[in-house]
């Protein structure tokens, strides 16, 4: 197969794949679809072509472990759009449009400064050091997201974003749509053909966060700055399963001679096991978040304080002192509803 061929291949897949998953997510919502935005599909397109333009597994390999470095800049890019829109809105009073194209072009510039400082890292430090830096940078990008994630930029009320939950009818458009499989199929096209010039250099190109970049544009045009803050940290702990996926992909690849199909679907499992995990922790953690800052009202029912403003607009005046909020405990073994009800 030819280069021009790989390339074109690969970045056509990679486009098909972005809108298919995009597409799964907002269909199914909850959980299932948290867990398929989290799992390496869209970069599976990438190490195919990185691996057919190759004919060495060291390359192969050394291209696989500068991908969780490349994954750890790509935090550095989201960390720009969780701490930099509200000083801008808020404090410095920037107009939302152009705070949005601040922004984007700040995090994009930070994107391409530390991409280029890692690149010439790893290509100093030589394949086994490269090896043990890839993992120091996963460990680093793991803790990055579970801070993010556990230690919140405060948001208004109704703008909380909480882990794990997406709102299946929450519709694309299909510009949005397109946008990201082009992005994405750009980004796969360009980082398949630098793969048969520097490996090392495709694989942090790998992680260029095409998908992540028109997510942000998009909540900020249709809701403002403060939704997207809060899916910073998850998203930034959903992008360990392509780390795990590429890192066992490099791994595989060497141990099954060069077979492509193998290697990608056993490193695919791994990956997708990272992602219902991680997925599945972060279920749980925000569930007993949600009832540990809970509210009782009148009628009986539990309610989370993100609905409390809503629920009291309901009420008449003489109803409205029978609101009376509480912390939900966990007192050992018994059942939360126990606890909870009268």
């Amino acid at each position: 197969m030819s280069a021009i061929v790989t390339i074109l291949l690969s970045a056509l897949f990679a486009g098909l794949v972005a809108i298919l998953v995009t597409f799964l997510i907002e269909r199914l919502g909850g959980l299932v679809g948290g867990v398929i935005g989290s799992t390496p599909s869209i970069t599976i397109p990438t190490v195919i072509g990185i691996a057919l333009s190759s004919n060495e597994t060291q390359d192969v390999f050394n291209a696989m472990t500068a991908i969780p470095v490349g994954l750890l800049v790509t935090a550095s890019f989201l960390l720009v759009w969780r701490y930099l829109p509200l000083p801008l809105t808020q404090k410095l009073h920037v107009e939302s449009r152009s705070a949005l194209w601040l922004t984007l072009a700040t995090s994009l510039c930070v994107w391409a400064g530390f991409a280029i400082i890692s690149v010439i890292s790893m290509q100093q430090v030589g394949s086994v050091a490269g090896k043990y830096m890839s993992f120091l940078c996963l460990a680093l990008m793991l803790l990055t997201g579970f801070l993010v994630t556990y230690f919140p930029t405060p948001t208004p009320l109704h703008q909380h974003a909480h882990p794990g939950h997406s709102h299946a009818g929450s519709k694309s458009s299909w510009q949005v749509l397109a946008t990201r499989g082009l992005l994405a199929g750009t980004a796969t096209g360009v980082t398949v053909g630098i793969s048969m010039v520097n490996e090392i250099a495709a694989g942090v190109l790998s992680s260029f966060p095409s998908i992540s970049l028109t997510t942000m544009v998009a909540l900020w045009l249709a809701h403002g700055p403060e939704l997207g803050l809060s899916a910073v940290g998850s998203t930034i702990l959903g992008s360990g399963s392509v780390a795990f996926f590429s890192l066992a992909f490099g791994v595989f690849i060497h141990w099954f001679t060069f077979n492509i199909a193998v290697s990608c679907v056993l490193a695919y499992l791994v990956g997708l096991a990272y992602s219902v995990a991680v997925g599945l922790l972060l279920y749980y953690a925000d569930k007993r978040k949600r009832y540990r800052s809970g509210v009782r009202v009148p009628s009986g029912r539990f309610a989370l304080f993100d609905d409390v403003e809503e629920y009291v607009g309901e009420l008449s005046d003489d109803d409205e002192n029978e609101v009376e909020p509480i912390v939900a405990s966990f007192p050992g073994d018994e059942d939360i509803s126990e606890a909870l009800l009268p």
